[in-house]
């Protein structure tokens, strides 16, 4: 079974109030003079308003930026509804570049303001409505960080409100994304109990978007969980409402999931018309994000028809385009499919090569599920201190009440001064944490160019062993083959040998492994030639694939000598460095930046 369900299954919608949606149309200009021309303050705020929503899902930093100012100018003239609908938009933000705790902290904070606007008698209308918005910003947050009951809290939370309102829209949008949520978290049953109802819903609010929406995911719910019957029924239920409304981002995974039910039910014939449908359409509305699908449902359609070779034409199209979009789970099995199918066709060179690359992939999977891990504790243990911070002011403004003039003045003193050591303690805490992060971000880039770099200079070393071995190959084979011939055709193929002997000690490889080696170690050579300046080119060379943890079989086949050669060049080599007996080569080597 095609496992296209990590993109094609489900869609989570977020609420934005009206005037996101209009500001997101707006010319960037026409907001910012805009915001010069504004009078006061109030005026201000909504332009700046206008311009957050204008970046938000673009440039969230910048959105964050603009929403701190209206923070500042909304706390500083009293508005406070402001303040908790900035709180949401930055939430989104932070959403948006993966800072989750810090998401989960102003969808918080967003939410007690609304907790005091309720108490203080506010528009109640206007008040459960934003309860709707918050509480869903908070569950996508949570969502993201796999934390599914914070997640399925906070949605029926939202759904409360939603059903105190009687808001049947927005009731079937927190269904169908409780019914996504569910799917997640592996209880299909409840998923699709609330896919079905956020259907009925959509039907009854006539909806047609939303009964597009619910047709889909119940259908890619069955075909997650292997039921490609049901699937089929509710794709093609839902094939001609979404023709009526042009939604390619759900029409193009419909044709190419239904392409993968097909080809598992053996109607090739089928299974070709839904991918060329589906290719018609990402060609022509430019959804490249969709063509790493593409190309690996039509590899799997000729693994089907056990034509190997289209198979892996189409694969690697498949990878080339999923490679650097982030999605690593699509690049790992792409890498899988190649391997295999290189096994099949019997290349098994290439299919080690996808195989190493496949490792190389799921490491890196395993690091960032770690780092998702550690961000779900952090979320927790902030959320947690919050909480405790609450229950500790709800204690002392309890005890203000029970005590007397005198020793209630003394206690808001001794908070305001307990609160402002810990405000200076947390905004230090802050600024260290920002510098470790910077520096530990700083260090990971420079680990992964490193990294990069060296896997450069390995394939380089290698493509020159594969390329020598290849040609020395072949120059055994055509001395054997001269034997066989007349002296006329001898003297020909000598010549043709040379050829091949020369491109053997060509040093246009070298030069550009060379290129490679020095932008990572750039010091390298230098280090080398203060230490004995009479080392040759060759003991450069030599030294470089010793660093490089080359073997002494792999190093003869890449100087194009013997090993026997490469072990007293080795020896050679120790001396002019000065070492000892009991002294690595390659650790000394390795100090060498």
């Amino acid at each position: 079974m095609l496992s296209l369900k990590r993109f094609f299954k489900v869609i989570i919608i977020s609420f934005l109030p009206l005037p996101a949606l209009l500001a997101q149309n707006n010319n960037i200009v026409e907001l910012q003079n805009s915001l010069q021309n504004s009078a006061n303050d109030s005026i201000k705020i909504v332009a700046l308003t206008d311009i957050v929503q204008y970046y938000l899902y673009d440039d969230a930093d910048s959105s964050i930026k603009y929403c701190n100012e209206i923070i500042e100018l909304a706390t500083k003239t009293n508005s406070w509804m402001d303040v908790a609908n900035v709180n949401n938009l930055k939430a989104i933000s932070l959403q948006i570049i993966g800072e989750y705790s810090q998401s989960v902290q102003c969808s918080k904070t967003a939410i007690s303001i609304l907790e005091n606007e309720q108490q203080k008698g506010s528009n109640a209308n206007l008040v459960d409505k934003n309860f709707i918005r918050f509480h869903n910003t908070m569950a996508v947050t949570y969502y993201c960080i796999s934390d599914f009951p914070s997640a399925a809290e906070n949605y029926h939370t939202a759904l409360d409100y939603a059903y105190k309102m009687n808001d049947e829209y927005r009731m079937a949008i927190l269904l169908s994304n409780l019914g996504s949520l569910y799917q997640d978290w592996g209880n299909f049953d409840l998923s699709l109990k609330y896919q079905k109802e956020a259907y009925w819903l959509a039907v009854k609010v006539d909806d047609t978007s939303g009964i597009v929406r619910s047709i889909f995911n119940i259908g890619s719910t069955f075909f997650t969980n292997g039921n490609n019957d049901s699937a089929y029924f509710y794709y093609q239920k839902a094939l001609p409402l979404t023709k009526t409304i042009n939604d390619y981002s759900i029409l193009i995974p419909i044709y190419i999931n239904l392409a993968s039910i097909y080809s598992q039910n053996g109607d090739i014939s089928q299974a070709e018309k839904s991918l060329v449908l589906a290719k018609e359409l990402i060609d022509d509305n430019d959804f490249k994000r969709s063509e790493a699908f593409y190309y690996l449902s039509t590899g799997d359609l000729f693994i089907a028809k056990h034509n190997f070779g289209k198979a892996i034409q189409q694969l690697t199209k498949a990878y080339l385009v999923a490679e650097g979009s982030g999605d690593l789970k699509t690049e790992q099995e792409i890498l899988i499919k190649l391997h295999q199918t290189y096994s099949k066709t019997g290349n098994y060179k290439e299919a080690y090569r996808f195989s190493e690359m496949e490792k190389v992939i799921s490491d890196t999977i395993f690091s960032e599920e770690s780092a998702r891990r550690i961000t779900e504790l952090e979320v927790k243990f902030e959320v947690e201190k919050a909480n405790m911070k609450i229950r500790e002011m709800e204690i002392v403004r309890e005890s203000d009440k029970k005590t007397k003039l005198y020793l209630s003045i003394v206690m808001v003193s001794l908070v305001v001064v307990f609160v402002m050591v810990i405000y200076v303690f947390i905004q230090k805490r802050k600024r260290n944490k920002l510098a470790r992060e910077l520096l530990l971000n700083e260090k990971e880039k420079l680990d992964k160019d490193i990294d990069f770099r060296n896997r450069q200079l390995t394939s380089q070393a290698l493509m020159m062993m594969q390329k020598n071995n290849l040609l020395s190959d072949i120059s055994h084979s055509l001395s054997s083959l001269s034997r066989k011939l007349p002296d006329e055709s001898r003297q020909e193929l000598s010549n043709f040998k040379r050829q091949l002997k020369r491109s053997i000690h060509s040093d246009e490889d070298w030069d550009l492994f060379k290129h490679y080696f020095e932008e990572v170690n750039r010091n390298f050579f230098p280090s080398l030639l203060k230490i004995n300046d009479k080392l040759t080119p060759s003991e450069l060379k030599l030294s470089a694939l010793i660093k490089l943890r080359f073997s002494i079989k792999e190093t003869a086949s890449l100087l194009n000598i013997s090993p026997n050669s490469v072990k007293t060049a080795r020896h050679i080599l120790r001396k002019k460095l000065g070492l000892q007996t009991n002294e690595s080569i390659y650790d000394f080597l390795n100090t060498l930046q």
